[in-house]
């Protein structure tokens, strides 16, 4: 798909203010040393269709660039802890493709101009051990301080001809812009923790740059959302939309866990292409939590939570982990294992199931009841809090 000429022109200012480090969202508040004086006409991008917010940029309303701060690099690592992290996943919605790709940060081979539009350099600071993970419609972000997960929306690839959509490259492409972000901004402020208004305004950024992004591709998709930060002072902040979880361990037991956003009970909430009028700030969950030496964090996509109980996921991780020894890799591996056996199982009765029998039973078709796993792309990562 090529892009057109007078498209172009309205992008390139875009992408060299991005390369600037410069925000063309508005003036992060944050990033400052001034406030400029406001546009005659104010424009709030949440109430804008995608028309408007073509017309305001053409206009110059969303693109007036303001320069902000140079980053602030730490002169040492004062972080009291870090993740020793692995991961496991199953690719069911794959488009063919049955092996996961797995990638630096700086990379996103599997777009098309979308990928050659996304900031190549990584964040000064970033560590350079964070992998992207892309298994089907879901995406993975891991690294030593910050671990994140987007569950795209599988339904999109049902549109019809002529259309096209990807959930996996939107789920990978929100993940990796407000993980991108997150780290300058952590990176600018430190020796401070972030704090829950400057994550939002991240998120909402992040937000507006991926859907940018989709639509000069005139692609469409939609995920959930899930982020955990390592702040400097080993609190742990946490980011959520939709059914995706995340729980920490300790003593082999479930001590922290997010809550989920449906919009019904069979349907999460969302953030993508489909919604411009909705913040993710307006939707999101979020939760600090204080970190202990050796807590465990396990994070995965629905596909896990679908298929095996809270109860049967707290006495996996206790028999693997806490009595036989098996490390972050291995237990990644052993629940994703037995969450894709019950997945497969047509006998199986899963909360997902349940949900399902639940709903009919309250349109009044008490004696439909059905059993079985839900076969589904299959994400987890596990983290062992580390003293550094």
């Amino acid at each position: 798909m090529s892009i057109c000429r007078n498209r172009m022109s309205t992008v390139l200012p875009l992408l060299r203010a991005q390369r600037r480090n410069y925000s063309f969202w508005g003036k992060l508040p944050w990033k400052s040393h001034a406030t400029p004086s406001p546009p005659a006409t104010p424009v709030n991008p949440a109430v804008m269709d995608k028309a408007a917010r073509i017309r305001a940029k053409r206009n110059h309303d969303l693109t007036n660039v303001y320069h902000v701060r140079e980053e602030k690099q730490p002169q040492k690592d004062l972080s009291i802890f870090h993740f020793e992290y692995g991961y496991s996943s199953y690719s069911h919605h794959s488009r063919g493709k049955r092996i996961p790709m797995i990638s630096s940060l700086s990379d996103l081979s599997d777009g098309g101009n979308l990928a050659a539009l996304l900031p190549k350099r990584r964040p000064p600071g970033s560590p350079i051990n964070t992998l992207s993970i892309r298994s089907g419609d879901d995406a993975m972000l891991v690294s030593p301080t910050l671990l994140g997960l987007a569950d795209g929306v599988s339904s999109w690839s049902d549109l019809e001809e002529g259309e096209d959509a990807d959930a996996g490259l939107w789920a990978r492409a929100m993940l990796e812009t407000t993980s991108r972000f997150v780290i300058q901004h952590q990176n600018s402020v430190w020796p401070h923790d972030i704090n829950e208004r400057e994550i939002e305004q991240i998120l909402d950024d992040s937000f507006f740059h991926s859907t940018d992004l989709m639509d000069l591709d005139n692609c469409h998709g939609s995920s959930t959302f899930i982020m955990a930060l390592l702040s400097y002072s080993g609190k742990l902040n946490v980011v959520s939309i939709g059914d995706s979880k995340i729980f920490v361990f300790r003593d082999g037991k479930i001590v922290f866990k997010n809550e989920e956003q449906m919009t019904s009970p069979l349907c999460p909430v969302q953030i993508g292409t489909n919604d411009l009028r909705h913040l993710p700030s307006s939707k999101c969950w979020y939760q600090t939590f204080e970190l202990q030496q050796d807590d465990l964090i396990v994070m995965c996509s629905d596909g896990v939570t679908d298929n095996l109980w809270e109860n049967e996921l707290e006495q996996l991780v206790a028999k693997k982990y806490f009595k036989e020894g098996q490390n972050v890799r291995q237990l990644a591996n052993s629940i994703l294992k037995e969450s894709r056996e019950v997945a497969f199982d047509n006998f199986a009765i899963t909360p997902y199931v349940e949900k399902i029998n639940d709903v009919a039973s309250n349109k009044g078709a008490k004696d439909n009841f059905i059993m079985g796993g839900k076969v589904d792309d299959i994400s987890v990562c596990v983290a062992r809090v580390v003293d550094k």
